[in-house]
């Protein structure tokens, strides 16, 4: 038999007493503090009262932001035009005007914007509807009326808060100059010269409904405009950044649906595996898509293929994601959690979207989507990088291995008519490997899902 210990307990009564005092104490001190300090806001001598502010807080939302502005740049001018450098203004006509009242405002707001000017701001935007002049006097008859945020082309600055313009938007400018006051306008960067396909869409040769079709653009596609909107198209550059042309050499630009597309920032190299616009012409292409490795020494490493080329994928775009993260995501996607288990198109692309990237066309007609290299060059040219799913033995190099299953590889270029891709099963390479379109075809159209493959793109 267990013995038990027995205590005498003791009263509860005397404990809480000696509780409530200990609070009173501190309550008759804290007031105290209160009272002999000064106001509130000296409690937090030296701490941001941001700071304080729980998450969420508007103390922590509407805080000023520097965001930097992409304004034009002393070196553009228009065709056959000879940059002209406006003249500066110095601080004694911004003086004079102190004490003016409402006229001595307006010349300061002059002074400000011709300063700016001689700064290198080139580009000043219509605040409202207005009407340019023929001269810089405010009787001097009217030109032209341009609507509300039209761009205009500072060519000469005035002191007196004139400014010479010209109104035009890209390749299709008037080339008439006039003339407007600083009061109308404020300054800005160029005009729009970029956008984006929102979704698949069409090259035409022309303006018209009767245009013969050019190529096809895919989803998520930058391009470089060329001219104004014209019968609800618009029209766009389509020779590549080495100039290269169509195959007859004539066609330099084209047309899309306006409605297909949205207003975009220019490409760059920091953010986009591929720095330019878009081309159907492209020949050599090349994306900046880092180098790694599936065969890390993991226990997954022999079916790691899929979460290593989707993470290579990934990295084009700015998004750091380990191996084991990638297929950890990829494995409870499928509802699996062997390490020796492969991973399909569905889950790699899983990965791609929840880092905020889209996975394009895997898809059609309820089923996986049946690529042809014609689709694979829009891509890459487009600046997305393709996971193909082949099969592993019949891949150049590999004829002599007797597996059976498939794998991943990710295309980042081209070189003619041959691709370039990143292949995760090798070891101190680094990527740049290269097949024809036959290798590429004989292996793609061998796998378990012939054609299938998967495209990771930045949406809008």
């Amino acid at each position: 038999m267990q013995a038990v210990r027995v205590e005498r307990s003791r009263s509860l009564q005397p404990r809480w007493l000696q509780h409530l005092a200990l609070l009173a104490a501190v309550g008759s001190l804290f007031s105290w503090v209160v009272a002999v300090r000064s106001p509130a806001s000296q409690l937090v001598d030296g701490v941001p009262l941001g700071i304080l502010a729980p998450p969420g807080s508007p103390s922590q939302e509407w805080r000023p932001i520097r965001v930097p502005v992409r304004t034009a740049t002393g070196r553009e001018t228009w065709p056959g035009e000879v940059a002209v450098v406006p003249p500066s203004v110095d601080a004694a006509t911004r003086e004079a005007a102190q004490g003016l009242g409402d006229a001595g405002q307006r010349v300061s707001q002059a002074a400000q914007v011709v300063s700016q000017a001689a700064q290198g701001v080139q580009w000043v935007q219509a605040h409202r509807r207005t009407t340019l002049l023929t001269a810089p006097e405010p009787n001097a008859a009217p030109t032209f009326e341009i609507p509300q945020w039209s761009h205009l082309k500072v060519l000469e600055t005035r002191a007196n808060g004139w400014l010479r313009v010209s109104h035009g938007d890209d390749s299709e400018r008037t080339g008439q100059a006039a003339w407007i006051y600083v009061s109308e306008i404020g300054a800005s960067g160029g005009p729009t010269r970029f956008v984006t396909s929102t979704r698949e869409l069409a090259l035409w040769t022309g303006e018209s409904p009767d245009a013969d079709q050019l190529a096809t653009v895919p989803r998520f596609a930058t391009l470089e405009l060329a001219g104004p909107e014209r019968s609800g198209r618009v029209a766009v550059r389509v020779a590549d950044a080495g100039g290269m042309l169509s195959e007859t050499g004539q066609i330099e630009h084209a047309w899309v649906d306006r409605d297909a597309v949205a207003v975009s920032a220019p490409p760059s190299s920091r953010d986009l595996p591929l720095g330019r616009p878009f081309s159907p012409f492209a020949g050599a292409v090349r994306l900046a898509v880092p180098y790694r490795t599936q065969l890390d020494g993991s226990l997954s490493a022999a079916s790691n293929c899929g979460p290593t080329s989707i993470a290579m994928a990934m990295e084009a775009f700015g998004i750091s994601l380990s191996t084991a993260q990638a297929r950890s995501l990829a494995t409870r996607y499928m509802g699996i959690y062997s390490p020796w288990t492969g991973t399909t198109l569905e889950a790699l692309r899983h990965v791609a979207q929840s880092h905020g990237l889209e996975g394009l066309d895997l898809y059609e007609g309820g089923r996986y989507k049946r690529w042809s290299l014609e689709d694979v060059r829009r891509h890459l040219r487009a600046g997305h990088p393709v996971i193909p799913q082949l099969r592993y033995r019949l891949m150049p190099g590999r004829e002599w291995f007797g597996v059976t299953f498939d794998h991943y590889v990710v295309l980042t270029g081209l070189d003619g008519d041959d691709f370039v891709y990143n292949d995760p099963a090798t070891i101190g390479g680094r990527g740049q490997n290269v097949m024809t379109a036959k290798q590429l075809q004989r292996a793609w159209m061998g796998s378990d899902h012939p054609g299938a493959a998967v495209a990771i793109a930045r949406p809008l």
